[in-house]
């Protein structure tokens, strides 16, 4: 999975629990926004490689299903950073919420807006997506752990066990590693119910939990499956970053 400042995950899906939908050129994608630069919406759909760059005059319609606070700049004012609620784009005008009332933008007055996405809720959208999807079992599929690596940043994937407290404090942890490490990794925790899980079939997890690092190169570099502790998490963690 590849991420644009963040996420990455195309199905066109026709019912996912959630979805912002992209119309543009006469289809329609699904999946979530993930930010505007430089005449360029992008756009990641569920299961996608890699973030749509779509050119904003092909753009009829952006509508965002969860709006929630992003920061963006005005083109006047690049080094002015605001904050609303984006509820997307309509008519060519990018649409923010002022309390009760809408404030719209042409196309022109809009220099970027940067998007913060939530990885686990991403990623749970993610793998509900994929099982409505045609294929869901594949092992070629988007369940994989390969597809959730984060672009350029250590990545911890973390096959998370809701009945294990191991479990949680762990990724705790792991979690605040990535938190702290200043935009150089990222966390991933991805629930797995048991061995019949799709996810655990897809990536042949035996036991559960698990945590998987990838270095920066988007490289294995370390798996902890029978054994975690904070020791082992903050060593395997270590040495992702060092890339081996």
């Amino acid at each position: 999975m590849r991420f644009f400042v963040t996420v990455l995950l195309g199905y066109m899906l026709s019912a996912a629990a959630w979805a912002d939908t992209l119309t543009a050129g006469g289809k329609r994608y699904s999946g979530m926004f993930a930010g505007y630069a430089k005449g360029r919406v992008q756009f990641q759909e569920w299961t996608a490689t890699e973030p749509l760059q779509m050119e904003l005059r092909r753009v009829e319609r952006l509508k965002i299903a969860k709006p929630s606070p992003v920061k963006y700049t005005l083109s006047g004012a690049p080094k002015k950073t605001l904050t609303a609620p984006f509820l997307g784009i309509k008519n060519g005008a990018f649409l923010f919420a002022d309390g009760a009332d809408e404030l719209r933008y042409f196309s022109r007055q809009i220099g970027r807006i940067e998007v913060k996405i939530d990885y686990q809720a991403f990623m749970a959208e993610a793998q509900q997506a994929a099982g409505e999807g045609e294929g869901g079992d594949d092992q070629d599929g988007p369940l994989r752990a390969r597809d959730m690596v984060v672009d350029n940043q250590v990545t911890v994937i973390h096959f998370h066990h809701d009945g294990s407290a191991a479990s949680t404090r762990q990724g705790n942890l792991a979690q605040r590693l990535c938190e702290d490490s200043r935009g150089t990794a990222a966390y991933v925790r991805v629930l797995v119910k048991d061995g019949d899980d799709p996810v655990a079939k897809a990536n042949k997890l035996r036991s559960l939990p698990q945590f998987w690092f990838y270095d920066r190169r988007g490289e294995l570099s370390g798996k902890l499956a029978e054994r975690f502790t904070e020791e082992d998490i903050s060593k395997a963690f270590e040495e992702a970053h060092k890339g081996r």
